[in-house]
This record gives structure tokens, C-alpha cells and sequence, in this order.
């Protein structure tokens, strides 16, 4: 039993106890300020394409590792799944030659911006998931095809594709069904689409990041075959591309004969192979196709040339010479930042509203960062 002198010692340890476990909670949790929003692209501190601040790389939340965010006491993103990302961050950031090094501050930057988008990502598939769409198979595979082209189409580059993400088939397929569902959701917000406007404009602002050499847009007919094939095979082989080319001239659309018979990678699209610049695509020159491409007047196939893929023709569907592109051939690389930005804008305001009925929880004492005060001194 202590004596009474001894109490009072007692009494005020017990208290200093109490009030540094009290600071210790306060310092390691942070409930999301009210002022909070979601950034918009392109504006101070948003996210830019070099972050790569997805959902997809901080959810959901790995077991064992230290919760970063809570979303209703649910937790979002882990110390580990925080620390991956800003690596891989990092790492995009180093490879473009000729950057400096990055900086405690900028890392820390990073680290607050994925651990908020990650709390906002959950916040709208929280909601849109609680909406029951229906995505369908056929759904993902459309999707897919519009922004992979043939690339989803042939299977040895699709898994090749899925390999550079990190990715198997089956997590990448539901993430794609999920932003399908998300942009749904955000369709009936308000447009997604931009007007023609918006495309004119965003075009003359920059016009000159569309100059560029000799042109043709071009689509082709290939059969393919292996180098080194015999000189027998090879005719067999010319003979079944001019069949091709028969069908062509007798009144079949070119497109329609290219996705029905073509064995080249643009088949899926008709053949079209865009716009080609003199000297930008080396095969086509090492082939000696650029050539006979920009010798061959608007309009007209070319004769049957011998390339690394096999026989090919090119029909030459218009020209253009150097200089600043038009906005006809630019549209469709216009049309993907602007869409984004259209969703970005329309999830900011559904992340707006989200949140005044949610508990966000930011736990700052797992995020890693890092201190700052040699930089400043610096």
C-alpha cells in the first residue's frame, strides 16, 4: 500500500500519461477538412498525367499493412499500397531525361494527392456500385476495342498489354466494367461529350503543337508471310492479296474487304492506318512503302508492295504537305483529354456532394512523409 506522501507523485504520472496518449491519438488521425474537393485536371495542385494518381493503383486496401484513409471506418489505402504507388510515380517522373531529382516536399506532395484521390475514388464507386448498373460482357468488349484498337483483338498483344500494367485479364476486365458504369453514372449528370466549340478551340490554342511534315492518311490490305518464305509461296501469296484487290475494284468497300480478309494488324479497323508522316513510321520507310505511298496520287491503291509483314497495298484516301495539321486530322487525339476533363469535372461535383454525408478519416501518421527542413534551408 504507498503512504500518503507518495499519492500526489503518483497522481500526476498517471495524468501525463493519459494526456501524451491523448496527443498521440490527435497526431495520428485527421478528419478530412471541410474545404476540401476534389481537384479538377489542369488546375493548381490537380493531378497531372506524370502523377498516375488512379483508383486503381491505391485500392482496395492491403491486410496487414497500416491504414493511411478510412471512408465511414471502412479503410481505403494502406502504407504499403501508398508506398507502391509513389514509387511508381517516382519512377515515370526519372525516366524523362534532363529532370532534377525529387524532393522530400514534392514526394510529399505526391503522397497527400493519391491518398485523396483514393478517398475520392471510393467515395463515386461507393455510390455508383449502390446504383446496380448492368455492364455486360459485350459492353467491356466494345469499349475495349475503341481504345485499344488491335491490340484487344490479337491475343499475343493483349497479354503482352496486360503484363505491362501488372494486370491479369480478369482484374482488368472489372475495372474497365466499373468505369463504364462510372461514366453511365456521370452521363446523367451532364454531358460528357465536348461541343465542336470547345474541340475549335482547344485546337487554335494550340496550333502548333500540330505541325508536322509531309502527310497521307492511308488505310492497307495485307496478307501475311514469313521472311524468307519461298519464291513459289510468295507468289501464291501476292496472288491472294490481288484477289483482295479485285474485290476492291469490282465495287466492295475497302474497309468492309480489310475486316473480312486483311491479315494485317489494322484489319479490326477496317485497315485504316491514320495519318502516315514521312519519316516517322522507320519500317514503312526500310520497306520501301513510304515511298511508293507518297508517289501514289489521292484516290488510288498502290501496286502490291513486298514488306516485313508480307504483300501489302495502301489505298492513299487524301495528302497533305508540311505544316501545321488540320483540325480533321487532329480531332480524334483532341477529343480523349477533353472528354477527361468533361468526367473529371462532373466527378468533381458528385465527390462534392459525396462527401458532406460521409466520415473521411485521413491518418497522417502512416503516410511516410518525409521532412522537410533541410530542403528549405537549402
Amino acid at each position: 500500500m504507498f503512504k500518503r506522501k507518495h499519492r500526489p507523485v503518483v497522481l500526476g504520472l498517471l495524468l501525463l500519461i493519459c494526456m501524451a496518449s491523448l496527443l498521440l491519438a490527435s497526431g495520428c488521425k485527421k478528419k478530412a477538412p471541410a474545404e476540401e474537393v476534389a481537384p479538377v485536371e489542369g488546375e493548381e495542385g490537380a493531378p497531372t498525367e506524370d502523377d498516375g494518381l488512379s483508383a486503381d493503383d491505391a485500392a482496395p486496401a492491403e491486410p496487414g499493412s497500416p491504414v493511411c484513409a478510412r471512408v465511414n471506418g471502412e479503410a481505403v489505402i494502406t502504407q504499403a499500397e501508398l508506398q507502391a504507388a509513389l514509387e511508381s510515380i517516382v519512377e515515370r517522373y526519372e525516366r524523362v531525361p534532363g529532370r532534377s531529382e525529387t524532393t522530400p516536399s514534392w514526394r510529399n506532395l505526391r503522397r497527400r494527392r493519391i491518398v485523396q484521390n483514393a478517398v475520392h475514388d471510393h467515395l463515386v464507386q461507393t455510390y455508383v456500385n449502390a446504383q446496380n448498373i448492368t455492364v455486360t460482357d459485350e459492353q467491356v468488349e466494345e469499349h475495349l476495342r475503341n481504345e485499344l484498337g488491335h491490340v484487344f483483338e490479337n491475343e499475343s498483344l493483349f497479354a503482352r498489354y496486360l503484363d505491362s500494367q501488372q494486370k491479369d485479364r480478369d482484374t482488368f476486365m472489372e475495372e474497365k466494367r466499373q468505369q463504364i458504369a462510372t461514366r453511365q453514372v456521370l452521363s446523367g449528370r451532364g454531358d460528357l461529350e465536348p461541343t465542336p466549340e470547345q474541340i475549335d478551340t482547344f485546337y487554335q490554342q494550340n496550333r502548333e503543337r500540330w505541325r508536322e511534315g509531309e502527310r497521307a492518311r492511308v488505310s492497307t490490305l495485307t496478307i501475311r508471310m514469313r521472311p524468307g518464305t519461298d519464291d513459289a509461296t510468295a507468289a501464291a501469296k501476292r496472288e491472294e492479296l490481288e484477289a483482295l484487290v479485285t474485290r476492291v475494284n469490282r465495287g466492295e468497300d475497302f474497309a468492309a474487304v480489310a475486316i473480312d480478309a486483311s491479315e494485317g494488324p489494322e484489319a479490326s479497323r477496317g485497315g485504316d492506318m491514320g495519318w502516315v508522316v514521312r519519316g516517322l513510321r522507320r519500317q514503312l520507310a526500310a520497306d520501301g512503302a513510304e515511298d511508293v505511298i507518297f508517289e501514289t496520287r489521292e484516290g488510288r491503291m498502290t501496286e502490291p508492295v513486298r514488306t516485313s509483314l508480307g504483300w501489302q497495298v495502301f489505298l492513299v484516301h487524301s495528302k497533305r504537305p508540311e505544316g501545321v495539321r488540320e483540325l480533321d486530322e487532329v480531332s480524334d487525339i483532341i477529343l480523349a483529354p477533353l472528354r477527361r476533363r468533361q468526367e473529371e469535372q462532373l466527378k468533381v461535383g458528385l465527390v462534392n456532394e459525396l462527401r458532406t454525408g460521409a466520415e473521411i478519416e485521413y491518418i497522417e501518421a502512416a503516410w511516410g512523409l518525409e521532412d522537410e527542413s533541410e530542403e528549405a534551408e537549402e
